[in-house]
């Protein structure tokens, strides 16, 4: 490897890292529920991809790789360390990831609650479309790439999706 196609690629992986790594976080966050455990597979996450880059291998598309690097890395954890049962989360939890402010008074909390609640029932194919679209600002291509579907499919998932929440809140006729 020469040493100016190395040094583009070390180049190339510090933007992926400065753009991604919040994001990446997340991710890890969102399925953990553990901000120790997040930091570590976000940085098993950065060292497995930067470990391919060093074997000789190439990264089209950064984020849909490390999406799916971060992905294995949270089954590797689940399958080494936890049974395998979906994680529940804490309203504490909740409220840290998507920034919902705990003072904001009990009618919005109470609200927060029931919209959790239904987002929860959801499937899971369900609540991981919704996740990367609306809290990570995933394009459907992007969603549809990551999880290998068609975009069309994609998005008949998402409409699903808000439907399924719409009807659980007895919410009718929502502007979207």
């Amino acid at each position: 490897m020469s040493g100016s196609k190395k040094t583009a690629q070390e180049s190339q992986f510090l933007a992926a890292y400065e753009t991604y790594s919040d994001v990446i976080f997340r991710r890890c966050f969102f399925k953990t529920s553990s901000r120790e455990v997040a930091l570590e597979l976000a940085q098993e996450t950065f060292t497995r991809s930067w470990e391919h880059l060093v074997s000789g291998k190439e990264i089209q598309n950064y984020k849909a790789f490390l999406f799916t690097v971060a992905n294995r890395c949270i089954i590797d954890y689940y399958k080494k360390k936890r049974p395998r049962y979906e994680h529940e989360f804490s309203e504490e939890d909740v409220e840290k990831l998507f920034d919902v402010p705990v003072d904001g008074g009990q009618e919005l909390h109470a609200e927060w609650q029931e919209v959790m609640r239904c987002f929860k029932q959801l499937e899971s194919k369900y609540r991981e479309i919704m996740l990367l679209r609306y809290t990570e600002g995933w394009a459907v291509e992007e969603i549809a790439e990551h999880l290998k579907e068609r975009a069309n499919t994609v998005s008949v998932w998402i409409s699903r999706s808000i439907q399924r929440l719409r009807t659980c809140l007895g919410v009718t006729n929502a502007t979207a």
